[in-house]
């Protein structure tokens, strides 16, 4: 990559985006959370737990952890004022519905807003590419002896992930590729690759991409146990020292893509350039079936990094998994070292870390592009943004003399002979591994 080699002709344009998390309504309180290094992950009051239906004996029990990143109004506030008639929402549907489809509706309405594609405006063939947490509103419960079959058949399509895909794209009449993707955690970064993919093969013109992670209710804790990847004090620190789990979190993220190319004709805003992306899987390496590798996550990333032709020394942040569970930084860190190897050609600490979860929780399906949506963000301000409760590295990591780094505050993001670039990284219980390269955009 060279300055005079902006982007590669299969570049494809993020011109649209919303988010909704804990601690953000929106996509501007989000940059403030994340540019300020804060965290929405909070200990949860007595009488919210016990509103969300946890026994007394669990809430006061010294062991239990009441800690979350719940977003800033209840999905039953959000089902009162919504107008779900205008998210294609049928009135018989409206108790049955699970809100996490009805959030997502209208985070794809801010999306498309944002691109400048909402209802006044005729859109281009657009494509679906969606995915959610499991749902936890109603269920499916055959009944063998049951008559009432329409009423089974309501519930179906209101509850499942499989429907999540193609109701967008009835609410809002988009008549592209519609699919539901999921592959665990890495399911929305996913998304995005097949949606570039559908996209570069001249399947739809433009693309929605994201994912959507709410479970109702929002405020619960745990007892914390070994082997589980759930924080021990309730903190969410990715690569700290005193990392020990992850903390649970709520939100959603929507992108709208378009090819570059398709983008600059028609006027569009562009927020940032996705110049190649990479989806694999760690097969059998490793040593169970919710074992991560660090081979198949190298991989990916070297792979990611190929087709979008940038090399190691031009990317100046990653967006990694980051989960803050101290063998899966380890093996997420393994990776990342062999990814930019040991040529000599990166800077010490010239490739800084970042890692959303530390400030909205894990969003588990929705999480690989809400990290996208943070590093947009960042390539438009010029900004590393800090990495949310870190304070030393963990021992383990070998960051002294590494490439990367972990920024304690926001920091000026100083461009490296060429147009800035950032790597997004995700992967899920069961192998799934996707990344993602992105170039910031000042062409418009």
């Amino acid at each position: 990559m060279t300055a005079r080699d902006p982007a590669p002709p299969h570049a494809v344009a993020v011109v649209g985006m919303a988010v909704r998390s804990g601690g953000a309504a929106d996509l501007a309180g989000f940059d403030r959370l994340v540019r300020s290094g804060g965290t929405a992950i909070r200990r949860l009051e007595r009488s919210e737990l016990i509103a969300a239906g946890v026994p007394a004996a669990v809430a006061d029990d010294p062991d239990y952890l009441p800690f979350a990143a719940p977003m800033p109004t209840a999905p039953a506030d959000d089902l009162v004022t919504l107008d779900l008639a205008a998210l294609g929402i049928a009135p018989e549907e409206r108790d049955l519905v699970d809100p996490q489809h009805v959030l997502f509706l209208d985070g794809v309405r801010a999306a498309l807003d944002d691109a400048g594609y909402g209802a006044e405006r005729a859109r281009p063939r657009t494509g679906v590419f969606a995915c959610a947490r499991y749902g936890t509103h109603g269920g499916l419960a055959l009944d063998p002896g049951g008559r009432d079959l329409a009423a089974v058949v309501r519930r179906l399509v209101a509850t499942e992930k499989d429907y999540l895909a193609t109701r967008v794209s009835f609410a809002f009449d988009l008549r592209g590729p519609s699919m539901t993707v999921q592959s665990a955690c890495s399911s929305s970064l996913v998304a995005v690759h097949l949606a570039v993919q559908h996209l570069l093969a001249g399947e739809c013109d433009m693309a929605v991409a994201g994912g959507v992670a709410v479970l109702d209710p929002q405020c619960v804790g745990w007892f914390a146990q070994d082997g589980i990847n759930l924080s021990h004090d309730g903190a969410c620190r990715p690569f700290d020292a005193e990392a020990s789990g992850t903390v649970g979190g709520h939100g959603l993220g929507v992108v709208v893509l378009r090819r570059l190319a398709d983008a600059r004709a028609a006027g569009d805003r562009v927020h940032a350039v996705l110049r190649g992306s990479a989806v694999n899987n760690d097969g059998a390496g490793r040593p169970g079936y919710t074992a991560a590798s660090a081979a198949g996550q190298a991989e990916v990333m070297r792979e990611a990094m190929g087709i979008a032709e940038v090399a190691p020394e031009h990317i100046g942040f990653v967006e990694t998994h980051g989960t803050a569970a101290p063998l899966g930084d380890l093996i997420e860190m393994t990776a990342l070292r062999a990814a930019f190897g040991d040529t000599g050609r990166c800077a010490p600490g010239g490739c800084a870390l970042g890692a959303v979860k530390a400030n909205i929780g894990h969003l588990g399906a929705a999480g690989g592009v809400v990290g996208l949506i943070r590093t947009v963000l960042a390539l438009k301000a010029a900004e590393i943004p800090p990495l949310a409760g870190f304070r030393r590295p963990h021992p383990q990591l070998g960051l002294d003399g590494s490439p990367f780094r972990a920024p304690v505050a926001a920091e000026p993001w100083r461009a490296n002979g060429g147009p800035r670039c950032a790597g997004v990284h995700s992967t899920g219980y069961g192998g799934t591994n996707a990344h993602v390269i992105l170039q910031e955009w000042s062409h418009d």
